[in-house]
């Protein structure tokens, strides 16, 4: 297992699942536990819901090993997927997660698999615990993400890998390294060669092609602008609700519900039509074109267009309670910020050091006849003038470099007394 492959999994589950397979290495297992795991492993049937189960760390092929580390293989999954859509009797599919993620070998054509399969039959992501990484770049491409708890986590959006620079302990041993090869980046990241900048930047560029056709697979999926997207792929986790609030799922539920909800819409589907762009229109007050239009390719019906557009205001809602929320605390830390500053200016002004505000200082600093005097408050008004370069507004500026520099406004004042 090479600590150098391109992973999409949460960071600490990584760490686990390689020292897991690297201590089962050399274990002896009864052959006649060794079966290879396919889909139907994976697959189950209840009436016309397939439920399809996504638990463990994601692999590209499951082996004959896999289910004694907690292994689900992307070929596993695409089995599955396949064995719902050639079932006549079945018209909902239900992918049931737990999962930290794995490799990101894979990910993007089993996304697209994922996607394709959505159109022909609906899929509903169910999240059991985790839906992290890999798991979130293939849940993300169906109809629906719900979380069966306010405590189900859901993102950890991005890749990684990892590279040990152990050169210097190889120098300490007396052994060096020499790699044969012919090109600059061949030997990058042999064992025991040093690391270079350049190196850093070349695998840093791998990392971020795969984390492109992540953004990339997500948009697709969920429909989410590339600002949404990076907002939420800085590699956390969130709880369901935060998760929600981002974008990343549609509902908290039980799987219960969901499967109950999943017959029904089946159930509906025979006995309804899909609903007219009109009709869409007049009955979901304040809709915008955007979501109708998505709501009539979807074809769903009239009830349907409903319930689904109170919950897209429900969570647009929410957004904006975050945003007004965010935005009055900003307003409130800036207010605090100018009472401080003026807080300063006014304690500065009262020891005798002339105020920042007007031009008195500088011409104070350039009349200085000692070579030494007027140089703290030569150098706390550069300081000052940089932030407001930066357009942060002066009295505001004042009290940052207070706060940073107390050393200087305290030999500003010694300096005017």
């Amino acid at each position: 297992m090479h600590t150098n492959h391109i992973w999409a999994i949460e960071g600490r589950s990584c760490s686990s699942y390689l020292a897991a397979k690297q201590q089962g290495r050399g274990q002896v297992m009864s052959v006649s536990d060794l079966t290879v795991p396919g889909g139907e492993h994976v697959f189950t049937k209840v009436g016309n819901v397939a439920r399809i189960e996504v638990n463990g760390v994601i692999v590209p092929t499951a082996d004959a090993f896999s289910p004694f580390y907690g292994e689900v293989g992307l070929n596993q999954i695409a089995g599955a997927v396949q064995m719902a859509l050639a079932d006549d009797d079945v018209d909902q599919i239900l992918m049931v997660y737990d999962s930290p993620g794995g490799s990101a070998k894979g990910l993007d054509q089993a996304s697209l698999i994922l996607h394709e399969a959505n159109k022909e039959k609906p899929i509903t992501a169910q999240v059991d615990g985790m839906m992290a990484s890999a798991a979130y770049y293939l849940g993300s491409q169906a109809s629906r993400i719900v979380t069966g708890s306010k405590l189900d986590l859901v993102g950890s959006i991005g890749t990684r890998t990892q590279l040990i620079d152990a050169s210097r302990m190889f120098a300490n041993a007396g052994v060096e390294v020499i790699p044969i090869d012919t090109g600059e980046f061949k030997s990058a990241g042999t064992f025991g060669t040093p690391i270079t900048e350049e190196q850093k930047a070349y695998f840093q560029g791998i990392v971020d092609l795969y984390q492109a056709a992540f953004v990339k697979a997500i948009q697709r999926g969920r429909g989410l602008t590339t600002a949404q997207v990076e907002a939420a792929a800085d590699g956390q986790v969130f709880g369901a609700e935060k998760a929600r609030a981002l974008g990343l799922i549609d509902a908290i539920q039980t799987e219960s519900t969901t499967f109950t909800q999943l017959k029904g819409a089946s159930q509906m589907a025979q006995e309804t039509t899909p609903a007219t762009l009109q009709e869409i229109e007049a009955s979901c007050h304040g809709i915008d074109s955007a979501f109708a239009c998505d709501m009539l390719r979807r074809g769903v019906s009239l009830d349907q267009a409903k319930d689904q557009w109170m919950q897209e205001q429900s969570l647009r809602l929410a957004l904006s309670e975050e945003a007004a929320a965010t935005a009055a605390k900003e307003k409130a830390d800036a207010d605090a910020a100018a009472l401080e500053a003026e807080t300063t200016a006014a304690q500065v002004a009262a020891a005798g050091v002339p105020t920042l505000e007007t031009a008195s200082l500088k011409r104070w600093t350039a009349s200085s006849t000692d070579s030494t005097e007027g140089d703290s408050a030569a150098s706390f008004n550069e300081k000052v003038d940089q932030l407001v370069s930066k357009g942060i507004k002066r009295m505001k500026a004042v009290g940052m470099v207070a706060r940073k520099h107390p050393e200087l406004r305290e030999a500003m004042v010694a300096e005017a007394n």
